[in-house]
């Protein structure tokens, strides 16, 4: 009695006042991250709507107009300005939340953030790696797409495949693949697999750290038509020339230090040359040069 006293008849209507307040304000504030977690997960599916769909007009310019095409040029230019807004907004969003995953946004908005960072430049690739894999340990992307961009990233630091899922094209529309390294790849079932797949496509397949290699591309720049039968020399020794397509591909011996890769038109003689730097980081040359 003596509490209820001391307390007074007004304490009750008070506290349940304080109590609907701080559960009112708790509501509003869950409402509110439900809102904006919802505007972000709009954000990233229309951000996954325009990678692929530019993609898509992209791959049709090229296949019905050509790489030397209006179309194509104007395709190409469209993707590359979208896929650097792209970045842009995933960054901003990553720094924000992280990367997100159902149930808090849907699989399409959690799947924005691999194919912008997929189909980003190298430095933006190089700087969500560890995301990456973290996704991919997480089951929130799966092995293709891990494989994918693990292989594209080391194309793009001059290392050779891990998975083999990449295969390059060049300007002239030469079909090449950087080869698969074999040390790290030793299980046959694996090896014999990328055979198969490959049958019948004149590319180099396996390679290891010992060796170098080495990619030549002539064509004219006037007109981006391959030019044959240019002569391949490694420091002053023959090694090869261009086939019918303007392309060339060999295995060399790893060195130390630097060659000379010299080139030579022998109906012209016109000759150019390049010093290729070797380096236990790099495993492969890709070199371009035009003749007119």
């Amino acid at each position: 009695m003596a509490c209820q006293n001391l307390l007074g008849n007004s304490f009750l209507p008070v506290c349940l006042c304080i109590i609907s307040f701080i559960m009112f304000d708790n509501s509003n504030m869950h409402a509110q991250e439900a809102d904006k977690l919802s505007e972000v997960n709009s954000a990233l599916e229309k951000i996954m709507d325009a990678d692929q769909y530019l993609r898509e007009k992209f791959d049709y310019a090229l296949d019905n107009f050509g790489d030397n095409s209006p179309e194509f040029i104007l395709a190409t230019k469209n993707l590359n300005v979208s896929d650097s807004i792209n970045q842009k907004q995933i960054d901003s969003i990553f720094y924000q939340y992280g990367w997100l995953t159902p149930p808090a946004v849907s699989e399409k908005a959690s799947k924005a953030y691999f194919y912008v960072i997929q189909h980003g430049q190298y430095e933006f690739q190089k700087k969500y790696k560890s995301a990456v894999i973290l996704a991919f340990e997480n089951g929130v992307i799966d092995r293709q797409e891990f494989n994918f961009f693990i292989d594209r990233l080391a194309i793009r630091e001059q290392k050779y495949q891990k998975y083999g899922t990449q295969i390059m094209t060049d300007n002239i529309g030469n079909n090449y693949f950087v080869p698969i390294d074999t040390t790290h790849n030793s299980t046959s079932h694996f090896l014999k697999e990328i055979e198969l797949k490959m049958k019948n496509k004149d590319f180099i397949l396996f390679s290891n750290p010992d060796c170098i290699t080495l990619f030549v591309h002539a064509f004219n720049p006037d007109t981006n038509e391959p030019v044959s039968s240019i002569n391949v020399y490694l420091d002053d020794k023959k090694i090869g020339m261009t086939n019918v397509r303007g392309f060339f591909q060999i295995l060399i011996t790893r060195e130390k230090g630097e060659s000379l890769l010299t080139v030579t038109d022998a109906s012209s003689g016109k000759k150019q040359s390049k010093r290729l730097k070797f380096h236990e980081q790099v495993d492969f040359f890709d070199t371009y040069f035009g003749f007119r």
